[in-house]
């Protein structure tokens, strides 16, 4: 543990924190003239367990280690204390350090190996051996330190995973690339109940049956493609994958939580199933690339977020919310056959989510200069037990002035005549509005479709001016419904409309 041999950037780092600059500089002379004079030491004098509370408030065991410089009395304390964090250290340093430790049941130990030293993934099992040795009943530890495979993202190495047989909480982070984390060849994580990693690769299905007691699991920016959870002790499950997501099957009956985020997307193969009678919050969010086949004529679903916060069973909802980034991505001829087929693929794909009902739809919709109310119409009909339509419209890249003559976008063409049954509908929200002529269609089509509608707000785009037409006639679609409560911003002025306008 000491300053010998360390990297000219760690000593950098010890030198600006506080903590770590016990023993870097020299030893002054007043501190040897009353060692030597034989004055007498109260602080020294204290019992063992109480000087290891001054060490462990320090809050880095390599100033714990440099104490011993103040007195004999205090060279060997750091080996026996219930915490130790490792922060500014060469990895060979606290290697070498941890098997001086004494201590063999441990409150915690922290260990943080910074970008400056890359690691071997054997460098990296050896210290989580190491730490296994010490059985801390929490253990966090983030390596961040490249390694030569960096060049090569498809090599993928293995970092065996120790037994940490005594140990109720781990929080891994790796920021090494291809790395799988894989299971010891024999034991169980007998107490762990919070497990937290992020950016390794694992396999769900196989870590669960090691970990009889895990209540909280959260996976980060991992590359899994399949999802299998059967546990009978988890509660929390949060998982996010960078890689296209295959399969979701969830079996859990204490599950009180679930988080999945696919940000590539789903396969178009792609199946869930899942058995969690005490689920209460759901939160799954899917993004989607341009070569998706999830879509609606040209409109392509870039990503879906699904929230719900009250109980739900299997397949049940009580109440929720789904939001959709919906985003041209060209501009063909019609086809109605692969529009057809483009329908039937988003309601597939809307059947195959863990609920079966939405009370809250909220639409994300990048319009780029095409005609949208086709597509919202779909989704209307798809999610038919909607109560809160939030609509958020907005320009994004280059915007396409003007579409082809027979561009997909406005399909089907007599959507603007039709009357959808709307029968849940009672709030609806449009952000970004602009009053333009299917915009109108569109409000027209919402009161006359929806019956129980209680309340409409509109925020009016941010160029639209009070003497535009598109303006007036928009106030006057709200005047014409009395009966349901209509608020207007534009240009952060209110108007409310419960039957006579109020400035």
């Amino acid at each position: 543990m000491a300053a010998a041999g360390s990297c000219e950037k760690c000593r950098e780092d010890q030198v600006s924190a506080p903590c770590c600059r016990w023993g870097l500089l020299r030893r002054s002379r007043r501190l040897r003239r009353s060692a030597d004079d034989g004055e007498e030491d109260r602080i020294s004098g204290l019992p063992d367990d109480v000087l290891r509370l001054f060490l462990v408030g320090l809050g880095c065991a390599r100033g714990a280690a440099h104490t011993g410089l103040v007195s004999r009395r205090w060279r060997n304390l750091w080996t026996g204390l219930p915490e130790l964090t490792f922060h500014n250290t060469a990895p060979d340093q606290i290697e070498a350090a941890l098997a001086q430790v004494t201590r063999t049941s441990m409150f915690l130990l922290d260990i943080d190996v910074a970008r400056h030293h890359p690691l071997e993934p054997p460098a990296v099992t050896s210290l989580l051996r190491s730490a296994a040795r010490l059985a801390p009943a929490e253990l966090k530890a983030v390596f961040s330190g490249a390694t030569q495979y960096r060049s090569n993202p498809s090599y993928h190495v293995d970092v065996e995973l120790p037994c940490f047989d005594r140990t109720t909480s781990i929080s891994i982070t790796m920021f090494i690339p291809a790395v799988n984390l894989v299971m010891p060849p024999a034991g169980d994580f007998l107490k762990l109940e919070s497990l937290s990693l992020r950016s390794c690769d694992v396999s769900v299905d196989s870590l669960l049956p090691r970990c009889p007691r895990l209540r909280k699991l959260c996976i980060q920016r991992t590359r899994i493609l399949s999802i299998t959870g059967h546990s009978p002790s988890l509660e929390e499950l949060d998982v996010t994958t960078h890689g296209v997501l295959l399969r979701v099957d969830i079996e859990a009956p204490l599950l009180k939580k679930l988080s999945i985020y696919a940000v590539v997307g789903i396969s178009n193969e792609f199946s869930i199933s899942y058995s969690a009678p005490k689920l209460e919050e759901l939160s799954w969010m899917c993004g989607h690339n341009s070569k998706s086949g999830v879509g609606l004529g040209i409109w392509r679903m870039s990503s879906l977020t699904l929230e719900t916060r009250k109980l739900l069973g299997d397949k049940q909802l009580a109440d929720d919310k789904e939001s959709t980034c919906l985003q041209p991505q060209h501009c063909p001829r019609v086809d109605t056959a692969h529009y057809k087929d483009a329908t039937r693929s988003f309601r597939q794909h809307m059947s195959q989510l863990p609920v079966a009902n939405f009370s809250i739809l909220e639409l994300d919709i990048l319009t780029r200069g095409h005609a949208y109310g086709g597509v919202v119409l779909d989704l209307l009909m798809i999610c038919s037990t909607v109560q809160s339509l939030k609509m958020k419209l907005r320009e994004v890249g280059p915007r396409v002035e003007e579409c082809l003559v027979d561009c997909t976008c406005d399909h089907p063409n007599n959507w603007r005549s039709q009357t959808v049954p709307m029968t849940d509908l009672k709030e609806v929200e449009i952000q970004g509005f602009k009053g333009e002529a299917q915009e109108i269609d569109m409000l027209k089509l919402i009161f006359r479709s929806a019956i129980m509608l209680e309340r409409v707000t509109i925020e009016f785009y941010s160029k639209v001016s009070p003497r535009d037409n598109r303006y007036m006639e928009t106030l006057g679609i709200l005047k014409a419904h009395p009966s349901v409560e209509s608020t207007v911003f534009l240009r952060k002025r209110v108007l409310k409309f419960e039957g006579m306008v109020i400035d």
